[in-house]
């Protein structure tokens, strides 16, 4: 399974696609995970573990990129990451 998650902020939700299209492309292969603040990134970095995909594919800039390694990185304990696509 594919976990795509989404820094869906008012500033960078103006340049995502479709979510609607991105989920229906990904079909039963794959979920979207949304994170519209730091603040609901830890519980969705832990949706996102308890979900234990083979990849997990990032949509942001640096900052989002940071901050999602750092929550997911705590929310696997320890456990081996999925495979990451930036």
């Amino acid at each position: 399974m594919i976990a795509l998650i989404l820094n869906t902020n008012p500033v960078l939700r103006r340049a995502l696609p479709d979510l609607t299209a991105i989920s229906a492309q990904l079909g039963d292969t794959g979920r979207v995970f949304e994170s519209p603040s730091l603040e609901a990134l830890p519980h969705v970095a832990q949706a996102i573990a308890d979900a234990a995909p083979d990849y997990l594919a990032i949509w942001g800039g640096d900052g989002t990129i940071h901050a999602t390694l750092s929550a997911v990185t705590t929310a696997y304990a320890g456990r081996p990451l999925p495979t990451l696509c930036l």
